[in-house]
């Protein structure tokens, strides 16, 4: 791809976007390196610990839907680093809490924070750049997806390994409040001159955005795509531990899943353009790759946590990079109507339902099934996606 022109603002702005949006996945993903080491802690089920996540999930599905709707009129700066200052309090109190029910309670607190920022990351993505510029940007968004989760996993695997469970809360705490600070000197707040041909944008009314089904399509596909993707990055820290691996050789281990999921959303960028910028057919084609792949580990009896690693790794970048295509790349394709932040926050809100529900799903699976019958189920639900993508529309994305 042909990097665009960027003027000095621009590329400030766009940085703006990439670091707050990377570095938010610290005070995000950073429970599910951890939840062997709080589950010893306060002895609960796998289920409980699942629960933990299913609260967060659901509260930032609603909370996408509420300031997806706000972000198209309200102050994208001011938005996004409200959310980021929150998170960071949220994380510190986690690190600080003694029981199951604080835990539930700040996590879930941690969801509203959270679920401040994507949509507004959208919007300034739509008001500061055109057309050929997002295209650029897009890819760099779903990169920067793959660096946060990597980072978040690297920094909390370590601290759970050599410090504590709890240091993994207060470092991100840190972090996150660093980024609000850096966040709002970068991006353009509400009086921001938008890029003429955004500004000219007639906003399309809700009603007619949502009177086509295929759109509804999309967002069920986003609540399986998001079931079988979650699915692996929360629970598979916890799997590789119990491989037999140490908590370092663990960690290391578990930090092979965001590194194949870069590989997945560069696969993904090739497949697009073989399929000629149809982004439903690629999607397709990765959700059944995903299903196969995951149907493979789950007639696996016994592997180490390395190749265990791997094999999972393998099933989530291509459940990542078909949910990448759908969460960042879709959206855009409705700059036109004027409501892109609106619709990015129905597919997140849609891949976060999905996300709470796999999470006390697969706990539940793992204390009475096993593992095979979760992987089953992570194999079913990307059959669904695949499924229901197949009547979707056959609007394409610029790719070049």
């Amino acid at each position: 791809m042909k990097i665009p022109s960027f003027t000095h603002r621009e590329k400030w702005i766009f940085a703006g976007c990439f670091f707050s949006y990377m570095l938010c996945y610290t005070g995000r993903m950073n429970l599910g390196p951890v939840l062997g080491a709080i589950q010893s802690e306060i002895t609960v089920s796998s289920a409980h610990m699942g629960l933990i996540q299913t609260v967060f999930a659901a509260i930032y599905a609603i909370g996408q839907l509420v300031n997806g709707s706000l972000a198209d009129r309200t102050d994208p700066r001011r938005h996004i680093t409200t959310g980021l200052v929150l998170s960071a309090l949220c994380n510190l109190l986690f690190g600080l809490c003694r029981s199951y029910g604080q835990m539930l309670a700040c996590w879930g607190l941690n969801g509203i924070a959270q679920s401040m920022l994507w949509t507004s990351v959208v919007r300034v993505i739509v008001i500061s750049f055109d057309k050929q510029q997002r295209s650029f940007v897009n890819l760099a968004m779903c990169v920067c997806f793959t660096l946060g989760h990597l980072l978040a996993w690297a920094v909390s695997g370590l601290l759970a390994a050599v410090v504590s469970w709890r240091g993994c809360f207060f470092v991100p705490a840190g972090l996150l409040a660093l980024t609000a600070v850096f966040a709002f000197c970068t991006l353009p707040g509400q009086k921001a001159d938008p890029i003429p041909k955004a500004a000219h944008t007639v906003s399309m009314s809700i009603p007619e955005l949502l009177s086509d089904y295929r759109i509804w399509l999309i967002f069920l596909a986003c609540v399986t795509t998001g079931f079988g993707r979650d699915g692996v990055m929360t629970w598979a820290p916890k799997l590789i531990s119990e491989a037999g691996e140490t908590k370092i050789a663990a960690a290391a281990s578990s930090l092979l899943i965001p590194l194949l999921n870069m590989t997945g959303i560069l696969t993904a960028q090739v497949l697009l353009r073989k399929q000629h910028g149809n982004i439903r057919s690629a999607i397709r084609l990765l959700l059944a790759a995903a299903a196969i792949c995951c149907i493979s580990i789950a007639a696996v009896p016994s592997v180490s946590g390395p190749v265990l690693a791997l094999l999972l790794g393998m099933m989530c970048s291509l459940m990542y990079s078909s949910s990448s295509l759908l969460n960042v790349m879709l959206p855009m394709e409705y700059a036109y109507t004027g409501r892109a932040a609106l619709i990015a926050g129905v597919c997140d809100c849609m891949f976060y339902l999905g996300a709470a529900l796999v999470s006390v799903v697969s706990g539940a699976l793992l204390d009475s099934l096993g593992r095979a019958a979760m992987y089953l189920v992570w194999a079913a639900a990307a059959v669904v996606s695949c499924i229901l993508m197949i009547p979707s529309s056959e609007r394409k994305i610029h790719t070049a």
